[in-house]
């Protein structure tokens, strides 16, 4: 044998050994795949979205499935493997998340803008339209106010016109009150008329009577004279 060949079997040898070393460190100190799965389906982090179940049998396959879509995800006897397609599911549907919360994201910033835009013009309009309102508001307080002053001047004007009507009202009374003395007047009048009236006519009948009285005296007087004359005729 070669001095080469002595070199070649100890390199294979401790390559071999070397092997062997890396595999058994990776079996006995690699990660704990199953504590790694319960804590996958297990964390609130992932929504509980995968259910791993062991073997039913010695040297079986291990199986993920997803919760939400009652799905198989994958089935491999190596935990290892089922675990990383397990993780590829939750990354897809994160990312997935990912994207309808972008989506709705950019969806509700569309939305906001236009918002503001709207608001934006809202305003715009809110001050010309709370402008003309200010203007109407000064322009009927103006009216307001020339009303009061003329509702003043009108009760003025009614206060006086009631004391003139009262004025009025007081002289009407008085004229009533001489009305009624200037009827009773007259009637005192008309009773002094009717009195003298019936003195008058008594007077008319003792003048009647006194010139009926005159008369027969006249000629009673007339009869005596003419007998008087007649008698002397005889003497």
């Amino acid at each position: 044998m070669t001095r080469f060949s002595k070199v070649l079997v100890v390199f294979v040898a401790a390559t071999s050994l070397g092997f062997f070393a890396f595999v058994g460190a990776l079996v006995l100190g690699g990660p704990n795949w199953t504590a790694l799965a319960n804590q996958i389906q297990n964390t609130p982090d992932y929504g509980r979205q995968v259910a791993f179940k062991a073997p039913d049998v010695p040297k079986g396959s291990w199986t993920a499935t997803h919760i939400r879509s009652n799905t198989s995800i994958a089935t491999d006897p190596l935990l290892a493997a089922v675990i990383l397609k397990a993780q590829d599911r939750i990354l897809k549907d994160l990312k997935d998340e990912l994207a309808d919360l972008k989506a709705k994201i950019d969806a509700e910033t569309a939305a906001r803008d236009l918002a503001v835009q709207t608001i934006t013009a809202d305003h715009a309009g809110i001050k010309v339209r709370a402008a003309a309102y200010n203007e109407q508001l000064k322009k009927i307080a103006a009216e307001i106010a020339t009303a009061t002053e003329n509702l003043s001047q009108k009760g003025v004007e009614l206060t006086k016109v009631q004391k003139q009507f009262e004025e009025r009202r007081y002289e009407v009374f008085r004229l009533q009150s001489q009305l009624e003395l200037l009827r009773d007047d007259l009637y005192a009048s008309q009773r002094q008329r009717d009195a003298l009236q019936d003195e008058l006519l008594q007077l008319k009948a003792s003048q009647q009577r006194l010139s009926a009285r005159q008369q027969q005296l006249k000629q009673q007087l007339g009869a005596g004279e003419v007998a008087a004359e007649g008698q002397s005729d005889i003497k």
